[in-house]
């Protein structure tokens, strides 16, 4: 395991204490975690992907434990289920290694800040409760059923981050790149520890197995990655070259190599079906994705404007709108505005960006906490007659012996690092937890 700053410990606490008091929280009491955060090995510091979180649980006043996540709807995280619930070993066996009932909720905060180690980079403004977590019921089993999705308890707004399209219809095949991100340590060992609480990410990866072809110690609903996964990692994302998530790190070896990955579009249905619910939620329309059950979005009836280019990053930034612009449906807008009208008409409805206790409006708007958007100032005779009309699109561009899962825990009050248990050649199957 990984020894945190209980400097860290403590400004997360403290924020976590706040975050609750100002109703970004969520209920439940304090429990343990098996946990990650991962700079992943051989990676670089990532300021672009955003989207993926550190995902802290506070098992209690003295310890905290981590992991990476994926943000794939505006209030929905991606991660996998042994970073939300108990296991029974922490060196796995498929069909003997399983996992306990989620944690209470308000064991967890998410945050996507760059560089969790430096002062202020953990605000109220990037720092989320968490209200509902799902996990798989067909099985328990790590192998295989080491995914959980978590509702966060405020929708994170656009300006802090825009989802990731979660590639529901496509499993990976061999050989096709990935690109790992995650938070934590850099390299196998106490050599990386430096690195751990900083979101890095590393591309070229190459699938070595493809799902159903792994053989003993990987399910038919996992894919094997070739490198790149070190300690912390666990819940963190494989993005295709699209920047689709096809993978959530499950387990790996102690020398960051062969990971193992729960495979996304192995659980379309219960993906689909949990953020159908957070849509709910959130009081926003679901990501295309949802209705539609395929990770393209829609063909655009309108050509795309001049010098950008179909599907990259800008596109959606140019063809939708932002605060203020007229709109007539939530798919006018960007990611993360909702289409308002304060009188339920398209004559004056414009696009509104969603707003929290975490995530203030711009000069010349207001939260409404009611709605969840910043809305401008209305007439006196405008504001007798409103009624709401409000929604939001989501558009957004066994292991078995030999594996173990990627954890990482903080103790508040120890300086000490855990070191790990370390096996010779003679039992190159049986590795410990990072």
């Amino acid at each position: 395991m990984t020894a945190r700053s209980p400097m860290f410990v403590r400004a997360l606490l403290l924020l976590a204490a706040a975050c609750s008091s100002a109703a970004c929280g969520s209920q439940g009491s304090a429990s343990d975690v098996k946990s990650v955060s991962s700079a992943i090995s051989g990676g670089k510091p990532d300021s672009v992907d955003s989207n993926v979180f550190l995902l802290v649980s506070h098992r209690s006043m003295n310890t905290a434990a981590e992991c990476s996540a994926s943000l794939i709807a505006p209030n929905l995280l991606l991660t996998a289920r042994h970073c939300v619930s108990d296991v029974t070993s922490e060196q796995v066996t498929c069909g003997e290694t399983t996992a306990s009932d989620p944690y209470p909720t308000d064991t967890f905060y998410a945050s996507n800040a760059e560089d969790t180690r430096s002062d202020g980079e953990i605000t109220k403004a990037n720092l989320f409760g968490v209200s509902s977590i799902s996990v798989p019921t067909q099985g328990s089993d790590i192998c295989g059923f080491d995914l959980a999705l978590i509702t966060l308890s405020a929708v994170v707004p656009a300006s802090i981050a825009t989802p990731l399209v979660p590639r529901i219809d496509r499993k990976v095949t061999l050989g096709e790149a990935y690109t790992a991100v995650g938070y934590g340590q850099d390299l196998p060992g106490d050599a990386g520890i430096a690195g751990a609480g900083a979101r890095r990410g590393r591309s070229g990866l190459t699938v070595e197995c493809a799902p159903g072809t792994c053989g003993t110690g990987v399910e038919a609903d996992e894919f094997g990655g070739n490198a790149g996964i070190c300690s912390g990692d666990s819940g963190g994302p494989a993005l295709d070259a699209d920047g689709k998530v096809v993978g959530v790190v499950s387990r790996s070896a102690d020398n960051c190599n062969h990971p193992v990955y729960g495979s996304v579009a192995s659980w379309k249905d219960w993906i689909i079906a949990t953020a159908r619910q957070a849509a709910v939620d959130g009081k926003y329309d679901p990501p295309f994705w949802v209705d539609s059950g395929t990770s393209d979005p829609p063909a655009q009836s309108a050509a795309p404007d001049a010098g950008v280019e179909p599907g990259a990053a800008g596109a959606s930034a140019t063809a939708f709108g932002v605060q203020g612009d007229k709109c007539a449906t939530s798919p006018d807008c960007q990611d993360g505005f909702a289409c308002y009208s304060p009188t339920s008409s398209s004559n004056n409805a414009y696009c509104a960006s969603f707003c929290s206790s975490q995530a203030p409006c711009a000069s010349g708007t207001h939260c409404d906490s009611g709605l969840g958007v910043c809305v401008a100032p209305v007439s006196v005779s405008s504001a007798e007659s409103s009624s709401c009309a409000v929604s939001s699109v989501g558009r957004s561009g066994g292991a078995g012996n030999g594996l173990a899962l990627l954890g990482v825990a903080a103790g508040l009050m120890s300086f000490k690092r855990r070191r790990r248990a370390r096996r010779g050649a003679e039992a190159p199957e049986r590795r410990t937890i990072h």
